[in-house]
């Protein structure tokens, strides 16, 4: 027998007085009458007793006591043998994920969703759960969140299956439950109930340890799976647009995908899908002041999702990049070549200017000559260095030399031709790290690096005395590096997949809020000179803004774009359950429920029994 509550026993200690109740005589009062003829047999029967024949109700003194007793060990909480080696610890793991959004029955009005169907489950476990039993309830999409630690209160649990809500973010099922698993139960079972819909209880290894409850049917799902944007060429302005849909059903089907930037329509696109088939379609646009690209469709036959039905692009502004040239002097050309630059802005500095230069001043900076004794966190192009630096060592002069690529993969060495290029000086360059781009034989004249949050590119060619700056090559050279400086993926464009963290670079990192399409806040750190946002729950429009002010700085858009999320009908459909399966939860009475029930019956006894002698 074990006691979960022993200290409960001290209450024992009012067996004491209740004995004593029965002990203590009957102290008589005093009264005058006429007459002592009527009271001689009242005299008789309440004649004082010694103290040991008070106890001739025993009978009512140990009810009494027993009535104690049971009461106390209901307090107590005993458990047997039995009950303490099969105590349970339960983990509802629940699933809401964007598929669970998905109903029910798709061809049945008003059928409810996946997600409620499941909690409704889970709130019947835990209604079915032993008194000796904890649970814990956790609420999982790509992420685990646990919304109650363990607990044995059932109001609890309710109150936080209650608060799961679904979202537009893909599932892990696999990280749920490696997560469920490695808790710590202790001296209890480790019981672990999984409530997702079909395919996701396909997609998970079970070692035995699961109880699985589904719902939902495998159901036809039309849904876009990738949306990006990328820049025309050399134009800023005009964007390529690459769409997908994937078709997941049995069936061909056919749907019209309309595109609309800034609220405005400026295309259609017509799609017919065979079964389990996905299109893509490249269109292009103008943007000459950035904005919002939304794709949308109807489909045309049953549809179990709408969460994939609709995708977000932010592409910012076209904005002049910002160059800083250091140290140019007189080189006219030098200057001019950079100036010529599409969307390109200089400013020209002298070399004790360039000391603490940041991002937050300009976004690329030009050394020509000058070295400074410390790299700026910038990204910095280094042209003829005169001196060493952390990132390189120079070494003897060379004259009259040829130049070949090392790197021809490199996107700065894209379109340049150095054939016929004549280096009438240069200085060798000892690399520390980083990616040889030229040599001059098998010595190294340029190199690149990444470093953290910003790139560097060093070229020890002479400019002045040699004829590269006169041929086109250097234009093109100086395009490249511009482009690579100024390098975007599609993160750039504001486009992030749900459940994940927003990466954004922005002209500062400090005083900022996020906003999710809804307006709530989103959380927002600081880190590697960036901005951070997230993680992003729904699909729509974000924005990044002045905490003060409230002046938008900068929007970005968060997409479901998962073709497993988006496939609510797999190939092998026909091997998923789809019916609800109940977990079995083992039933019992505690030991303190029978205990106050007999506490109860023992009053009712002593209840008659005080009654009788009134009677009598």
């Amino acid at each position: 027998m074990t006691w979960l509550n022993p200290w409960m026993g001290l209450w024992s200690l009012l067996a004491v007085p209740v004995i004593l109740l029965y002990v203590l005589r009957v102290r008589r009062r005093r009264l005058s009458v006429p007459t002592l003829l009527f009271w001689d047999e009242v005299f008789e029967e309440s004649k004082p007793r010694a103290w040991w024949q008070q106890f001739r109700h025993l009978i009512s003194l140990l009810l009494q006591l027993a009535l104690l007793a049971f009461v106390i060990a209901a307090l107590a909480d005993p458990l047997t043998a039995g009950q303490s080696s099969e105590r349970r610890l339960w983990i509802l793991l629940v699933d809401r994920s964007a598929s669970m959004r998905c109903p029910v029955d798709i061809e049945a009005i008003g059928s409810g969703t996946r997600l409620v169907a499941v909690v409704d489950e889970a709130r019947g476990i835990a209604g079915r759960m032993r008194e000796w039993d904890e649970a814990m309830v956790v609420a999982f999409s790509d992420d685990a969140q646990v919304m109650c630690g363990r607990t044995d209160d059932p109001g609890s649990i309710m109150k936080a299956l209650a608060a799961i809500t679904a979202s537009d973010r893909p599932g892990d099922i696999a990280r749920a439950v490696a997560f469920a698993r490695s808790v710590r139960a202790g001296e209890r079972i480790l019981e672990i109930v999984l409530c997702t819909d079909p395919q996701g209880a396909a997609a998970v290894e079970d070692r035995g340890d699961l109880r699985i409850v589904t719902a939902g049917h495998p159901a036809p799902n039309l849904g876009i799976t990738a949306f990006a944007t990328r820049p025309v060429g050399e134009s800023r302005d005009r964007q390529r647009i690459l769409l997908r849909v994937l078709n997941n059903s049995p069936t061909n089907q056919s749907c019209s995908v309309s595109l609309r930037a800034n609220d405005e329509p400026f295309d259609s696109v017509f799609m017919d899908l065979g079964a389990n088939t996905s299109m893509t379609a490249v269109v292009e646009t103008s943007l000459p002041t950035g904005g919002v690209v939304e794709a949308t469709f109807t489909p045309d036959g049953p549809d179990a999702l709408a969460a994939d039905n609709r995708a977000f692009l932010a592409v910012p502004p076209p904005t002049p990049l910002r160059i800083a040239i250091v140290g140019a002097g007189s080189n006219l050309f030098l200057r001019e070549v950079f100036s010529a630059q599409p969307l390109v802005r200089v400013t020209h500095l002298a070399p004790a200017q360039a000391d603490g230069l940041t991002t937050e001043q300009f976004d690329v900076v030009v050394f020509h000559g000058h070295v400074p004794e410390a790299l700026p966190p910038i990204n910095s192009l280094y042209l003829s260095p005169e001196q060493d630096s952390e990132l390189w060592s120079l070494g003897d002069t060379m004259t009259n030399m040829f130049l070949h690529a090392s790197a021809d993969d490199s996107p700065l060495l894209r379109h340049v031709s150095l054939e016929q290029i004549i280096v009438r000086q240069a200085r060798a360059l000892g690399p520390r790290g980083g990616l040889v781009l030229l040599r001059s034989l098998e010595t190294p004249v340029a190199a690149m690096w990444w470093r953290e949050g910003h790139k560097v590119l060093a070229v020890s060619i002479d400019l002045e005395r040699s004829d590269l700056p006169l041929r086109t090559t250097f234009p093109i050279f100086v395009a490249n590096a511009i482009r690579w400086f100024e390098e975007t993926t599609t993160a750039s464009f504001g486009s992030f997949q749900t459940g994940n963290l927003a990466t954004l670079r922005a002209r500062r990192t400090s005083g900022l809020v996020a906003m999710d399409p809804e307006g709530n806040p989103v959380p927002v750190s600081e880190t590697s000179g960036q901005v951070q946002a997230g993680p992003l729950e729904s699909v729509g429009i974000y924005t990044l803004a002045d905490a003060t002010t409230g002046d938008v700085e900068q929007r970005f858009s968060a997409n479901l774009l998962h073709e497993k999320e988006s496939t609510t009908f797999p190939q092998d459909a026909d091997a998923l359950s789809a019916s609800e399966t109940s977990a079995s939860i083992p039933k019992g009475r505690p030991i303190w429920f029978i205990l106050t029930l007999l506490a109860f019956a023992l009053c009712l006894i002593e209840w008659g029994l005080h009654h009788r002698r009134v009677v009598e």
